[in-house]
C-alpha cells in the first residue's frame, strides 16, 4: 500500500504538467490566430481612423493673423461590414500632429499626418495659413486680409472626412485685428475670421 500511494503522488505531477499546453491554446483562440495548417477566417469589423490635426500658423504683432489648424480627416463605419482574416498582417499607421509655425516670422503652419488602417486612409489636416489654408482630412483657416480656407474631404471620401476651413477676416484694416479663419472638423466647417 505504501508504495502504490508514492506512485499515486509521484504521476499527479505528471497530469498537472500535461495540462499547461490548453492555456495555450486557449491564448490562441482568444486572440484569433490559428496554429499550423489551420485555413484563415473571415471577420467583419467596425473601424474608427482618425488621422493627425493641422498646426496653426503665426502671425507676427502688426500683421494679419494666420489661420487655426484643422482636424485630421475621420473616417468610421458603424456596421460591421470591412473584413478581415486571421493570419494575416494589416498596416497601421497613427498620424502625428502638425507643428504650428514656429514664431520667428509670418509662417504658416505643417499639415498632420495621415492615418491607415488596411486599405482605410483618412488624411492630416490642412494647416493654418498665413495666407490660404492647407487642404486635407478638413481645411485649415485662412490668414487674415480675406484669405481663403482649405478644402476639406481632401481626397474626398464617401462620407466625408472633413469639412472646410474658414476664410481670414476681409478687411484690411486695423492690420493686427483682422483675424484668421478656423481649422475645419468632422464635426462642421471653420468659422470665418473677424475684426475683434
Amino acid at each position: 500500500m505504501k508504495d502504490i500511494r508514492n506512485q499515486l503522488f509521484e504521476e499527479s505531477p505528471k497530469k498537472s504538467k500535461r495540462l499547461t499546453p490548453r492555456k495555450k491554446s486557449f491564448g490562441y483562440q482568444v486572440l484569433g490566430f490559428g496554429s499550423g495548417g489551420a485555413a484563415p477566417k473571415e471577420y467583419f469589423i467596425q473601424y474608427l481612423v482618425v488621422a493627425g490635426g493641422g498646426g496653426s500658423g503665426f502671425g507676427q504683432s502688426g500683421s494679419y493673423q494666420a489661420g487655426g489648424g484643422a482636424g485630421g480627416g475621420y473616417r468610421t463605419i458603424a456596421s460591421k461590414t470591412h473584413p478581415v482574416f486571421t493570419l494575416t498582417d494589416y498596416p497601421i499607421t497613427v498620424g502625428a500632429g502638425g507643428p504650428i509655425g514656429p514664431g520667428v516670422a509670418d509662417t504658416s503652419g505643417g499639415a498632420g499626418g495621415d492615418s491607415v488602417f488596411d486599405t482605410i486612409t483618412s488624411t492630416g489636416g490642412g494647416f493654418g495659413g498665413v495666407r490660404s489654408g492647407g487642404t486635407g482630412g478638413s481645411g485649415g483657416g485662412g490668414g487674415g486680409g480675406g484669405h481663403p480656407g482649405g478644402a476639406g474631404n481632401t481626397p474626398p471620401t464617401s462620407p466625408p472626412q472633413g469639412n472646410n476651413g474658414g476664410n481670414g477676416d476681409p478687411n484690411h484694416s486695423p492690420v493686427g485685428n483682422t483675424g484668421g479663419g478656423g481649422g475645419g472638423g468632422s464635426g462642421g466647417s471653420g468659422s470665418n475670421g473677424s475684426s475683434t
